[in-house]
């Protein structure tokens, strides 16, 4: 995963967004890799991406 701005920031701004996340592929990547990066995205998609957060980082 790669996150920062990506050529992106005037439709960040547009958005009032700092940054993106994007998935980076490489020849080393494994098919589990890319089965866990599409489950992760399935649920994120349903609404269930609710993660455990410390008390210090609000939700």
């Amino acid at each position: 995963m790669r996150a920062g701005h990506h050529c992106t920031q005037p439709i960040l701004r547009r958005f009032d967004l700092e940054s993106t996340v994007r998935p980076s592929f490489a020849f080393s990547n494994t098919c589990a890799d890319i089965d866990a990066l599409i489950a992760a995205l399935v649920r994120i998609a349903s609404g269930h991406n609710r993660i455990a957060m410390p008390e210090h980082f609000p939700a």
